[in-house]
């Protein structure tokens, strides 16, 4: 069985992608209106709607699927597949390293097979890692924190 998990979204992100695509949006008018020859408009229009759409999908299609074998990690078109054997520890950071979490209130995953880990933001972190820890019998969660028995 698996469930997924949507990313929790901090107000300054959420308005931070909205400025982007907004003043991505002005772009695009100003493109039509520049004069350009119309090959190098319709390439510059292209580009444009490519950062709208990453953008908008960074902000509707951010969340996290626990299966049974693995988490799959999706940011917008960006996806990682973690399995959940290789998953040492979760704990709670407020890094501001890039990662498909849209909120600083984040859980750092440390696992097999990534030097620096993978950051996340669960709308409900304490369902998510409850979740997580009954999936594998060799990971407990006290303190809310998950770490690998020994």
């Amino acid at each position: 069985m698996e469930n997924i998990y949507y990313s929790k979204k901090d107000g300054w992100i959420v308005a931070l992608l909205l400025l982007i695509i907004v003043s991505t949006m002005v772009v695009m008018v100003s493109v039509l209106y520049s004069g350009d020859p119309p090959l190098v408009i319709v390439l510059e229009e292209l580009l444009l709607v490519g950062i709208v759409a990453f953008t908008g999908s960074l902000w509707r299609n951010t969340n996290y699927t626990l299966t049974d074998e693995e988490l799959l990690v999706r940011a917008g078109p960006i996806r990682e597949r973690i399995p959940l054997a290789a998953i040492k520890s979760v704990r709670p950071s407020r890094a501001l390293w890039s990662s498909a979490a849209l909120l600083l209130d984040r859980l750092h995953i440390r696992h097999n097979g990534s030097r620096l880990g993978t950051y996340i933001s669960p709308a409900d972190k304490q369902a998510f890692l409850r979740d997580l820890a009954e999936r594998v019998p060799a990971l407990t969660l006290e303190a809310g924190q998950i770490t690998r028995r020994q």
